[in-house]
């Protein structure tokens, strides 16, 4: 059975939707939410940890920061003022 254009389009752009990451840490300076990469990684031989350094902290912080480490956080407080 052939979907309908606006159906296909409708779950098509659910699939492809960029997902919105929220504050997962706090800047060690300024105690301020930043979006940090994920602490778990795959690999060739399962999953692993690697905790966020203080410096990926400062990076990714919308004040001390800078780009491209920490557009998610600005990008997240621009939609979330």
């Amino acid at each position: 059975m052939r979907q309908d254009g606006p159906v296909a389009k409708g779950w098509w752009s659910r699939l492809w939707k960029p997902m919105e990451r929220e504050p997962n840490a706090k800047c060690p300076l300024c105690d301020a939410p930043v979006v940090a990469e994920p602490e778990f990684m795959a690999s060739a031989s399962g999953p692993m940890m690697a905790h966020r350094t203080r410096e990926e902290l400062i990076a990714a912080c919308a004040t001390h920061g800078h780009a491209p480490f920490n557009d998610a956080t600005k990008q997240y407080l621009e939609r979330h003022p």
